[in-house]
């Protein structure tokens, strides 16, 4: 035996030590890469850049006091107007128009418009549905196909053993997915993942019921209730389960 392979020369691909293909490597790290991007912009990656969850690390999850007022606003404006005129058009169309109003702010004063256009849409989507229907309970139905979406690729992740909240903590704390080789952290993540699959199987649990009634007030009142609070809860217990299953807590004090 040459005295190469009795060290193992460094670079040189051993036996039982497959390497994968080029081309596989770049897709993993292009995908890895892209996981955590999305992972940092995410509700979860705010919080976790400020260490140890605060408020104002909870204020910034949920796109600080403007992007609040952008998702919880034009719902609220179509909640009260609709409950005291029962005008369809007028409440619809004050909601569409807080949202353009908060999208020309965010172009006036240069800043990002992601989260405001994407409001936007959806509020003016829900909006025409509702109109063209005649049926303004219509203005929730893409609320409903969206959390069933959420919730079905969620549950999926964990029958398949690819929780996606693991994936989105794995990049987001480092490590990419060496936490699946770890029983414990599987475990966590997995339970995690399922605790949001409860949130939107929850939403959708209370809310059917209301708009099959066609009782629409109880149904803004609901999707209110149980959007920012239920989110902003779920953000501040991943991040702590996150920050004890992955002893960042330790790593942070050795540091």
């Amino acid at each position: 035996m040459s005295e190469h392979e009795q060290a193992g020369e460094p670079g040189r691909p051993q036996p039982d030590e497959p390497q994968q293909p080029e081309s596989t490597r770049t897709v993993s790290g292009a995908f890895g890469q892209g996981l955590a991007a999305a992972a940092k912009r995410s509700g979860l990656g705010a919080v976790a850049e400020g260490g140890t969850p605060s408020g104002a690390a909870l204020l910034a999850a949920m796109g600080g006091a403007r992007g609040l007022a952008e998702t919880i606003l034009p719902g609220l404006v179509f909640l009260v107007l609709y409950t005291f005129t029962k005008n369809v058009p007028l409440s619809l169309g004050a909601s569409v128009g807080i949202a353009v109003l908060f999208t020309i702010a965010r172009l006036v004063t240069r800043t990002p418009v992601t989260q405001s256009v994407a409001g936007l849409i959806g509020v003016g989507g829900s909006a025409i549905l509702a109109l063209l229907t005649d049926k303004p309970e219509n203005n929730f139905v893409p609320g409903f196909f969206i959390d069933g979406a959420y919730g079905l690729a969620l549950i999926v992740s964990v029958f398949v053993g690819w929780p996606l909240l693991g994936l989105i903590a794995g990049y987001l704390v480092g490590g990419g997915v060496s936490w699946r080789h770890d029983k414990r952290k599987l475990r966590a993540m997995q339970l995690l993942t399922l605790c949001w699959v409860a949130l939107f199987v929850a939403r959708l649990l209370v809310q059917l019921p209301f708009y099959f009634a066609g009782n629409v007030e109880w149904l803004a009142a609901t999707r209110l209730l149980m959007g920012v609070p239920l989110y902003a809860s779920l953000v501040l217990l991943s991040w702590l389960m996150v920050r004890s299953v992955f002893d960042l807590k330790r790593a942070d004090a050795e540091t």
